[in-house]
């Protein structure tokens, strides 16, 4: 019986180190909750309701998670990645050094968001279809953008 009971012993005190809960060490603070207003525009470009009314709608529709292996990266923490990466001009290891996230997935993260949106830029950007010569000149008047010789070689070019 004594044997019956040390084994029983072993087998819980084996089970005990197999079922330790999973360590996350990645801290996922979502900067909307974090920020006031002022300061999500400060360091995104955008307003709190611009980014959780327009944005990640926009970018991630169902807000879901595409597969739950390892520990994934939640949307909003994709967005807002490059929101900053965008309205700092950083580079990608100090951008995901800030969200603890290395400069690998920043790479990944960044680029999958700037597809998302760059397909969605003709919905929401509209280029003038006429009177394209007035709006040229009027672009050098302002800001002298293009220099007008190459003005003229893109208006001669195209003839």
């Amino acid at each position: 019986m004594g044997d019956l009971y040390e084994f029983i012993q072993h087998v819980e005190d084996d089970l005990a180190y197999l079922l330790i809960p999973r360590q996350v060490l990645r801290d996922n603070t979502n900067p909307l909750e974090v920020y006031t207003n002022n300061e999500l525009y400060q360091r995104y470009r955008f307003c709190r309701n611009t980014i959780q009314t327009v944005l990640l709608p926009m970018v991630y529709p169902q807000n879901n998670q595409d597969s739950n292996r390892g520990l994934p990266i939640p949307p909003i923490i994709k967005l807002c990645m490059a929101l900053r990466f965008y309205a700092t001009g950083s580079y990608q290891r100090t951008v995901g050094d800030l969200m603890a996230i290395s400069q690998a997935s920043a790479c990944r993260i960044i680029n999958e968001v700037s597809e998302i949106i760059a397909r969605h830029l003709p919905l929401y950007i509209k280029f003038p279809e006429n009177n394209i010569a007035r709006i040229r000149n009027r672009f050098y008047e302002i800001a002298h953008f293009p220099e007008k010789e190459v003005h003229l070689f893109i208006v001669m070019n195209r003839f």
